[in-house]
């Protein structure tokens, strides 16, 4: 799992079966490299809208 800024430079590299919690920020991309990976997204927003 990497994340990417939205320049295309590396921004992390999280490891198979880590789990995060983060707050909103800035534009980005998530892939998987070279092999691929499968992402499991929980996005919740600021009102029930």
């Amino acid at each position: 799992h990497i994340i990417y800024e939205a320049n295309g430079k590396v921004r992390e590299v999280r490891p198979v079966g880590r789990y995060t919690s983060s707050q909103p920020g800035d534009a980005h991309r998530e892939g998987g490299g070279a092999n691929g990976c499968v992402l499991h997204y929980s996005v919740r927003g600021e009102t029930d809208a």
